[in-house]
């Protein structure tokens, strides 16, 4: 289980909610720049 990070470094509660959520970002991110609309 991994510890609980704290909430002036970081807006999550866990290492597993901040690597889920770079996933996303990163992903919509590459969708965007791949994307032909202007």
């Amino acid at each position: 289980m991994s510890a609980q990070l704290s909430p002036i470094v970081s807006e999550f509660e866990t290492d597993e909610q901040a690597a889920s959520y770079d996933r996303r970002f990163r992903a919509k991110v590459l969708e965007a720049m791949n994307s032909t609309k202007p």
